[in-house]
C-alpha cells in the first residue's frame, strides 16, 4: 500500500466516525427536542381546557331561564 492509499484509508475512516458523532448528537438533540415539544403541547392543552371551562361556567351566569 503506497502512503497516499494509507493516509486516504485512515482519513476515510476518521471522517466516517466523525459523522457517526455528528449523527448521534443529532439523534440525541432531535429526541430531546421532541419529548420538549410533547410536554410543552400538554400544557397548552391543558390551559385551554381550563379556560374553555372557566368560560363555560361564565356563560351558564348569563342564559336566559324560563
Amino acid at each position: 500500500m503506497l502512503a497516499n492509499e494509507l493516509f486516504i484509508h485512515i482519513g476515510s475512516r476518521v471522517m466516517t466516525n466523525g459523522i457517526k458523532c455528528a449523527a448521534y448528537i443529532a439523534t440525541a438533540g432531535s429526541g430531546v427536542l421532541i419529548v420538549a415539544s410533547l410536554l410543552v403541547m400538554a400544557s397548552l392543552f391543558r390551559e385551554v381546557n381550563e379556560m374553555y371551562y372557566e368560560v363555560i361556567t361564565e356563560i351558564d351566569g348569563f342564559k336566559v331561564k324560563p
